[in-house]
């Protein structure tokens, strides 16, 4: 990770889980596609925030919905962010919103707890 620098990015492809409160997930309810692109990185020896920009595409059994914003994270441990939703498809579209993400557990787990508040 401290190897990540100004520009780099990533994608990734996660499948969504309905949030049961317990420590086995519940049922799936779709996929999303996510890339990052890192606006700063961490710095040398990990020794701040690093700043990225977030693009995602939540797929769902209606439409489907995205997302974009800016977050900034620490290298080390659990991270919590907000982005907004930007507009969608289906029964989302011309959609607004926003999509709270936290992870769950340390930060090393790779799972986190996506929080979706669409307005009227």
């Amino acid at each position: 990770m401290d190897d990540l620098t100004d520009g780099d990015q990533f994608a990734e492809a996660n499948a969504l889980y309905r949030w049961t409160g317990a420590k086995t997930k519940g049922a799936r309810v779709g996929r999303n596609r996510v890339l990052v692109t890192f606006v700063t990185g961490y710095g040398t020896n990990l020794s701040h925030r690093a700043t990225l920009f977030v693009n995602a595409q939540l797929y769902l059994p209606d439409g489907t919905l995205s997302v974009e914003g800016f977050a900034d994270v620490p290298p080390r441990g659990a991270h919590r962010f907000t982005f907004p939703v930007i507009g969608g498809t289906g029964v989302y579209a011309n959609a607004r919103g926003s999509i709270s993400v936290k992870d769950v557990g340390d930060g090393t787990t790779g799972r986190s707890r996506i929080d979706l508040v669409l307005l009227p």
